[in-house]
């Protein structure tokens, strides 16, 4: 897919896409740490020896197909999860259409 949708009907190129997700990742992350001071999983709340990943709660694949590629770039659509609970909210199969 070379490009996107948002929810206004502006089409996206992919390029852009994935620079502004990195951007909102790291955003995420800064804004984490200076509010926390160390990192931790949202799901589970622990700080355990495990990667971190910057986790969205409505995939990007549903912002594409609910063209709404917008919410992929939203800090408050970005969670931080242990790569375990990330597989796991992954696996089952909780992906939401509109929110």
């Amino acid at each position: 897919m070379t490009h996107s949708y948002t929810s206004w009907g502006e089409q996206i190129q992919r390029s852009v896409i994935d620079r502004n997700i990195r951007e909102a990742k790291q955003r995420k992350l800064d804004e984490f740490l200076e509010e926390h001071d160390y990192y931790f999983c949202e799901d589970c709340k622990e700080n355990k020896p495990e990667k971190i990943d910057c986790s969205h709660n409505l995939s990007v694949a549903d912002c594409h197909k609910n063209s709404c590629i917008e919410l992929a770039w939203d800090v408050e659509n970005i969670k931080l999860r242990h790569r375990s609970c990330h597989r796991k909210k992954d696996r089952s199969g909780l992906h939401f259409s509109n929110n």
